[in-house]
């Protein structure tokens, strides 16, 4: 018995499953499948049981008809999954029907993960430049302010060499006479004039309390100081820098008195004005009233007896009023006083081996100083 045209199955032509009997295709993993659509058909029908049934199976093929069926029957479609043997192919697109859009992928490439590399370094060598280039900065920062500290402090110590600023002369004014013309050699050679003062080189330099005076070329004392301490009133502006083997000769002549209890004139060696009282040793000449040899020559650290320090030694010695050339020696521990050639004191103390100040004090005496020079050791 033939089938009618209607009897006979409809197929997909996009997937190859029977369609509804309306006409849908109704397997849901189909590109033709419409949910709303199926959803609109209610309940199917009896024949359309094994299409649902079989809408995620693979579908069998139609069975054999005779010649006649065979005729109105289309062959399926050459895309039908169903057919044995068959390789998938591209559908057959109807006039309404659009190729779905594929995924777009990038392709795989082995070269992506360089420019993140190359980033990477290039990003630590720059850390690195910047590293090194803070470090350069601090460092040159550094050391110009250890320059300018190191210069602080040696401008610092000049002043405190040239200005002669003492103990002996607080509260009183000062007079700069002048300069004198320091050696410029540091380490020199024994015998080697340091520094020097006379009427030819001038007083150049010299600053102390007001009783000092320059009149035609000679260094003035007028004895109205009132300090009996022998501390320094008056620094030579000789910049030793660090040289602590040196002679000083001073040419003095007392010319008189003003008949104090302890008038004295005296040759400051090793002084260090940074301490206050000052701290050093004192060649002195010192009148000593109601005394059985009232005139003397000694040795002292600090100051006289009566101001704290500590005589060392000492010999009777009268100047009278002729001028004589004192000449103080420092070497290493020890201390010589020569006059006019002679050795008078020879000392040995430990106290004071490294500083270097040299400058004159007076109290009482009326004092004219016509030269004045520091010789090397």
């Amino acid at each position: 018995m033939s089938q009618s045209s209607t009897d006979v199955p409809q197929f997909c032509g996009q997937c190859g499953h029977r369609l509804h009997s309306s006409g849908v295709c109704i397997n849901p993993q189909c590109t033709l499948y419409n949910q709303r659509i199926v959803d609109q058909l209610g309940q199917p029908a009896a024949s359309d049981l094994s299409t649902i049934l079989q809408s995620h199976q693979t579908p069998l093929p139609p069975p054999a008809q005779s010649g006649e069926d065979q005729r109105s029957i289309p062959p399926p479609p050459p895309t039908m999954s169903w057919q044995a043997g068959a390789t998938p192919t591209t559908p057959v697109l109807r006039g309404d029907q659009r190729t779905p859009p594929l995924p777009f992928t990038l392709p795989p490439s082995s070269s992506s993960p360089a420019p993140a590399r190359q980033r990477q370094s290039r990003g630590l060598s720059i850390g690195l430049i910047v590293l090194l280039s803070l470090l350069l900065a601090i460092s040159l920062i550094f050391n110009f302010i250890k320059v300018g500290g190191n210069a602080q402090t040696n401008k610092s110590t000049s002043f405190n060499t040239t200005t002669g600023t003492t103990g002996g002369s607080q509260g009183q004014g000062s007079t700069s006479p002048g300069e004198l013309t320091p050696s410029s050699t540091t380490q020199p050679a024994p015998g080697t004039i340091l520094c020097q003062a006379d009427a030819a080189q001038g007083w150049n330099g010299w600053s102390g309390s007001n009783d000092w005076k320059v009149l035609n070329g000679q260094l003035l004392n007028d004895g109205t100081n009132d300090d009996d301490s022998l501390q320094p009133t008056i620094a030579a502006p000789c910049s030793l820098n660090g040289i602590t083997n040196y002679a000083v000769e001073v040419t003095v002549q007392i010319i008189a008195s003003n008949n104090t209890y302890n008038d004295g004139f005296g040759i400051t060696v090793r002084g260090d004005p940074t301490q206050n009282p000052w701290r050093g040793y004192i060649a002195a000449v010192t009148y000593t009233d109601f005394d059985t040899n009232p005139y003397k020559a000694l040795f002292a650290a600090d100051s006289l007896d009566g101001g704290g320090g500590q005589t060392l030694a000492k010999v009777p010695f009268n100047p009278g009023n002729h001028s004589h050339l004192y000449r103080v020696e420092v070497k290493a521990n020890s201390l010589k006083l020569l006059i006019d050639g002679g050795q008078e004191l020879a000392v040995t103390d430990n106290r004071y081996l490294t500083t270097s100040q040299v400058g004159l004090s007076c109290y009482g005496f009326q004092l004219i100083i016509t030269s004045f020079k520091v010789f090397s050791l």
